[in-house]
């Protein structure tokens, strides 16, 4: 039973957005969401100075370096399981603000469990 699950071919769906894939087999729709490291990517291009600078506050600076190699928010990295990275994270970015920060901020807290 679980080799059928790790080997579920994954189509995306021509009329739906690109957030949302298709398994193939039963006809549901599944939210993806983006790896944690695509995510670190964009925080360490979008946290800038007027200038253009780095500005990522130093306290959040050594989990956003753990989010660059993780993929899943239940992957470890270390001791430390991925969800308490995010939330060391974001309890550390409380400086970064706009609305790249808002967004990606809402979209970390919706990977973390409930």
């Amino acid at each position: 039973m679980l080799d059928n699950l790790l080997h579920v071919p994954y189509i995306y769906m021509q009329d739906a957005s690109p957030d949302v894939m298709h398994d193939g087999r039963d006809g549901k729709v599944k939210e993806t969401t983006r790896a944690l490291s695509e995510i670190a990517s964009e925080i360490r291009r979008t946290w800038m100075d007027k200038q253009g600078h780095s500005n990522v506050h130093y306290a959040a600076r050594p989990y956003l370096d753990a989010m660059r190699s993780l993929t899943l928010i239940g992957d470890n990295y270390g001791a430390d399981g991925a969800d308490d990275i995010v939330l060391y994270f974001l309890s550390n970015a409380t400086s970064w603000r706009g609305d790249d920060a808002r967004r990606i901020k809402a979209e970390l807290k919706a990977m973390l469990p409930r």
